[in-house]
């Protein structure tokens, strides 16, 4: 499980369904670097093209 607006700078968004994503080991490596915890740019992509409060699973 992958937090988009990671949980340690909005603690707001941590239990929010449209903030959670599910993925593999390998993936999170790619968005998420393991040793440091910081947003890789495919993470921040992730990020930005998210929008808060917006359930991104749901059609529009």
């Amino acid at each position: 499980m992958h937090h988009i607006y990671p949980a340690e700078e909005y603690p707001e968004y941590r239990y929010c369904d449209w903030n959670l994503i599910s993925v593999s080991k390998r993936t999170h490596r790619l968005i998420e670097n393991p040793a440091t915890n910081d947003l890789t740019d495919l993470g921040r992509m992730l990020m930005k093209s998210t929008i808060p409060g917006v359930d991104w699973r749901k059609k529009i």
